[in-house]
């Protein structure tokens, strides 16, 4: 029996012509939870790219974060939640943000930070209309800083960061400037502006998104 500590090298995979790119091709490679690239036509149509990006977002990520922070039901209806979990679901979901600016945009650069930041005022437009300016750079910086880098460089987040499920909103600061994070309101809001955010990818006539979705589509998936 091969030790589960074994590192296996495939020593031949036949290439297929992927785009522009030669590519690796299986023909059970998940593509998505729910499809296989098999079922799918090269060279990929805008729509088909729209799906996969769609189902793995919510399906390999927001999804599973949303089971994690909120208790998925058993057989006799009884939510079952998973205790501890709210830095696990904020590992989860905290890239979504400089991803999801990156393609609404069209980014294809490495302005990791500025994108970051973009993708929270994307999903929270309240904060461009706040009074207190200072306010909201300090929860940017802190977002990113304390949270994003201090999960994905340390595992953990800095001093200045709470994690509460008694507050009302995603994400809040105190005028102590205290981050505040709810967890359970934030996988939610993030579940809820993907699939408008895809809803609208769907609409022919919003032709300028669509062409970013897809600038960004191909370099991250090497078709261009």
């Amino acid at each position: 029996m091969a030790s589960e500590n074994c590192v296996y090298i495939v020593e031949h995979i036949e290439p297929v012509s992927y785009g522009d790119r030669m590519s690796i091709d299986i023909s059970d490679w998940k593509v998505t939870p729910k499809h296989m690239l098999s079922d799918f036509s090269l060279p990929l149509n805008l729509k088909t790219k729209i799906t996969i990006f769609f189902e793995r977002i919510d399906g390999w990520q927001l999804n599973v974060a949303d089971k994690l922070i909120n208790g998925v039901r058993d057989e006799s209806g009884k939510i079952v939640d998973f205790s501890e979990s709210a830095y696990a679901v904020l590992h989860i979901v905290l890239s979504f943000f400089e991803m999801i600016a990156k393609y609404y945009h069209g980014y294809t650069g490495n302005k990791s930070k500025y994108y970051f930041k973009e993708g929270v005022r994307l999903i929270f437009p309240d904060l461009k209309q706040h009074p207190d300016k200072q306010a909201v750079d300090q929860l940017l910086d802190d977002l990113y800083s304390g949270v994003r880098c201090g999960l994905y460089h340390y595992s953990f987040t800095s001093t200045r960061v709470f994690i509460r499920n008694d507050i009302c909103g995603a994400i809040g600061i105190t005028r102590q400037r205290k981050l505040l994070i709810n967890p359970q309101i934030l996988v939610r809001h993030l579940r809820g502006f993907l699939q408008s955010y895809v809803e609208d990818l769907r609409n022919v006539n919003n032709n300028t998104l669509r062409q970013n979705f897809e600038k960004r589509f191909d370099f991250d998936n090497r078709l261009k």
